[in-house]
């Protein structure tokens, strides 16, 4: 409990807050050009986007939360690896081309830990267990990939001092907004295959920094604004049923979808 604070936030009443960034992201997604309601500017135009990502730092606090504190870890590996596998099947259906769900991911970071902890013998060396789970999520395409699976495993890493746990979150989320995704975008989209790199980079990089930079500011921005919300946690679990988060996300996925099909079929 240190660096908590006694009085705060339940980890229930922060998941029901980041079920609620995660409803908006999602609607967003699946009901476009629902965000340009914000403004006629492009940048603007994401603001549901940018308040979305606020919902994964705070998952993934708790599932580091949850391998910290389960008591039977073999139980939880498999509650996650059902509910990956009954997640994941929107969207090889209705929300194909959407990505994908972010249950594997949690799931691989859970095992990633799992498999860590059985190693202990193994001192500091046992954590290259994350590698393989991160490339799986890679492979997998699951939502935040590989990063989402470093990121579980660095915040069970920073102990149990809440201070560091949110410094890690806090470090993951940074890398992930303002170094990875830029750099992933600027060699994917803004680089031409087959040209020397340095001539390339310096054309493109000042149209990148123009539009592409603001975009990821403000989706650090907003995927940030989970810490201090984080902050107040009390480090208790609070009311609710933990099978309630489960299953929330594959239902209001179809939900979503359900509503986009009747408006797309019955009311355009």
């Amino acid at each position: 409990m240190e660096g908590r604070t006694a009085e705060g936030l339940s980890a229930t009443q922060l998941k029901y807050i980041a079920a609620l960034f995660m409803v908006i992201d999602h609607w967003n997604h699946i009901f476009l050009p629902l965000s340009g309601l914000a403004a006629a500017s492009p940048t603007w135009s994401n603001l549901f986007y940018y308040v979305g990502r606020a919902a994964f730092p705070i998952f993934a606090f708790f599932v580091a939360e949850g391998c910290r504190k389960t008591r039977d870890f073999p139980h939880y590996l498999l509650r996650l690896g059902l509910f990956a596998l009954i997640t994941q099947l929107p969207f090889l259906g209705p929300f194909r081309g959407q990505g994908g769900s972010i249950i594997p991911t949690f799931f691989l970071a859970s095992l990633a830990v799992y498999l860590a902890q059985r190693m202990a013998s193994l001192g500091p060396g046992r954590w290259l267990a994350v590698l393989p789970c991160a490339w799986l999520a890679h492979w997998m395409q699951s939502d935040y990939s590989w990063m989402g699976v470093l990121t579980v495993a660095a915040v069970y890493l920073a102990g149990e001092t809440h201070r560091n746990q949110l410094l890690m979150l806090g470090l993951c989320t940074s890398f992930l907004y303002l170094v990875q995704l830029p750099a992933q975008a600027l060699v994917t989209y803004w680089l031409p295959a087959g040209e020397a790199l340095l001539p390339a980079l310096a054309q493109a990089l000042p149209s990148f920094l123009r539009t592409w930079l603001p975009y990821y500011l403000l989706s650090a921005a907003g995927a940030l604004a989970a810490l201090p919300l984080l902050a107040w946690y009390s480090g208790a679990r609070g009311n609710g049923s933990k099978w309630f988060f489960y299953w929330f996300y594959p239902a209001h996925m179809v939900v979503i979808w359900g509503l986009h099909f009747l408006f797309s079929t019955y009311l355009t």
